[in-house]
């Protein structure tokens, strides 16, 4: 008798734990789709940004070609990646293409057209957005990976396969500004035209 109480109770933590590490592995998703649908907006943006910019004498071939090259990289990995790779690289973009974004508008050339304008705009747009849903992607994901960290749920994500997730990291903006007054992110910007 008390075997089959023990099963059943043993049957129950394993169904409740299963179905909440399902639970919150859907809510890291939708969080990382919210962020997913800013990027491929960025993504399809950057090429009429990298034209606009090419325009202008101040942005150097390396500038372009660092931004151009994050952008290739940002499209293959939402194209073929996994989970993990989009998560990585969608990092690494937003850290090349970030000090680029905060740093443009200072330039009275580039305002003037409309084009520029506009793309900027959006991109800007997009950019507060990502930073927005960040925050619930994050936050999703620090609870996912709580949860399969603790005994026994632990065991049931190991036998279900589940690994942590990684969060999204982005430069601050706080980070940026001191970068960019430090003349650190301004190396591929030249001063004469």
């Amino acid at each position: 008798m008390w075997v089959w109480v023990l099963l059943v109770i043993v049957v129950l933590i394993v169904v409740y734990g299963y179905n909440r590490i399902v639970q919150l592995e859907m809510k890291a998703e939708q969080a990382w789709a919210d962020i997913d649908v800013q990027l491929r907006r960025i993504a399809d943006l950057v090429p009429n940004l990298i034209n606009v910019l090419k325009g202008s004498a101040r942005f150097e071939k390396g500038t372009l070609e660092s931004i151009a090259e994050a952008h290739t990289k940002l499209v293959d990995a939402m194209r073929k990646g996994n989970a993990e790779q989009r998560v990585k690289t969608a990092s690494e973009f937003m850290g090349v293409f970030m000090p680029i974004v905060y740093q443009i508008p200072q330039y009275p050339d580039l305002k003037t057209t409309e084009t520029f304008k506009e793309t900027l705009m959006e991109i800007t747009h997009s950019v507060d957005k990502i930073a927005y849903a960040r925050q619930f992607y994050n936050q999703a994901v620090t609870e996912y990976n709580t949860f399969i960290s603790m005994i026994p749920w632990n065991i049931i994500a190991k036998l279900m396969g589940k690994d942590k997730k990684p969060l999204f990291e982005v430069p601050e903006r706080e980070e940026i500004t001191r970068r960019l007054e430090s003349g650190e992110l301004t190396k591929g910007i030249s001063e004469a035209v």
